[in-house]
């Protein structure tokens, strides 16, 4: 195991994929605002194991992969609570008491382990928690709910039954009675399995990789997707689109900064006879917005995606187009303007006095 990849009882952590070792102005600290401890630093990413209590909440909001729960645990965790025969399953916190199987906090798990666990088990699943407000995990409460609105609205959008609920001990009631589930129980399936089983690669250590939560996602989509007929056009999904102002943008002198620190390479450049552009991959897109801190034009802006542009997630797409022309300095293919120079020439020429470089 190399040295800049620690691992925990649960945890995972890959320094050399923290998003603050890629730009000093990335400002976005989502794994510091959640860590109850504050065990968190960041450039370079690393731990203080004296005040981490391993409750995962960071790896569950980090949308490089940086921080991620091991393999490990979750298939334990998925294993423990399939092998429940009840109606619904059931994962509850540290807090809670009870034989079902247990996480210290619900806020490690994240939306696409919770579609999938619903998925293969066709049950709902049921998240018990103590008072959440009174919790010094208490951030924890709030990602859970929202991973659980993110799960829910995948599969009411493509006509799924199973759902995520959330009890926590003040509205906790008698669950020995018969559950939401029942109420379905007579009802005839017409949508098969499409999750064969669940398998959670161990994060890439490499940078560049789409973390593993959103191959989940992506996967849980396309099978999904297969046993829909129409959808909804405005549900929001947990991923983005990108547009890029052509009023604003200069191209960087033909080494635009958003593609250069773009950490899963969703962002790519090319340049051909004709042409210039920047297109964009919605499926390799983490949400991280480290393309528009690198901008120094403010010309990148990021947008939730919904249910109506998913085929935005299949390819890429153009964003960016501008007509090029060979230059007359360093006869390479670019965005020529004043005298029939690139922008690196027309710099050169200005800064340094140079003539042709050609």
């Amino acid at each position: 195991m190399s040295l800049n990849n620690f691992l925990k009882d649960k945890l995972w952590v890959a320094p050399q994929k923290c998003l603050h070792g890629r730009h000093n102005d990335y400002r976005e600290r989502p794994c510091q605002d959640v860590c109850p401890n504050k065990a968190i630093h960041l450039n370079p990413l690393e731990i203080a194991y004296s005040l981490c209590d391993d409750c995962g909440i960071c790896a569950s909001v980090c949308p490089s992969g940086a921080l991620s729960v091991k393999e490990s645990f979750l298939s334990e965790v998925a294993r423990q609570a399939a092998s429940d025969n009840g109606k619904e399953l059931r994962i509850r916190c540290s807090r809670v008491g009870g034989r079902c199987t247990a996480v210290t906090c619900h806020g490690s798990l994240d939306y696409a382990f919770l579609d999938a666990l619903c998925l293969r088990s066709e049950k709902d699943l049921r998240l018990l928690a103590g008072d959440c407000e009174d919790c010094g995990r208490a951030t924890g409460g709030e990602v859970v709910r929202a991973n659980i609105d993110a799960a829910n609205r995948f599969m009411l959008l493509f006509g799924r039954r199973e759902r995520v609920i959330l009890t926590e001990s003040a509205d906790r009631q008698d669950l020995g009675s018969a559950s939401r589930r029942a109420m379905f129980r007579d009802v005839g399936r017409t949508i098969s399995k499409f999750v064969p089983e669940i398998k959670y690669p161990e994060p890439d250590i490499g940078t560049g990789q789409v973390p593993a939560r959103q191959q989940w996602a992506l996967e849980i989509i396309r099978g999904l997707e297969e046993k829909q007929r129409e959808l909804d056009p405005c549900v929001p999904l947990p991923f983005y689109g990108k547009e890029i102002d052509a009023a604003m943008c200069d191209i960087c002198n033909g080494t635009p900064k958003c593609v250069r620190f773009c950490p899963t390479d969703a962002l790519e450049y090319s340049a051909v006879s004709g042409s210039v552009d920047i297109s964009f991959k919605a499926g390799r897109c983490i949400g991280c917005h480290l393309c528009e801190a690198a901008c120094h034009k403010d010309a990148v802006k990021s947008f939730a995606l919904k249910s109506g542009q998913v085929e935005e997630l299949r390819s890429a797409k153009p964003i960016m187009v501008f007509e090029a022309q060979e230059c007359d300095g360093c006869g390479g293919t670019a965005i020529v303007t004043r005298g029939g120079l690139c922008l690196d020439c027309q710099q050169r020429e200005r800064k340094l006095g140079w003539g042709s470089v050609g």
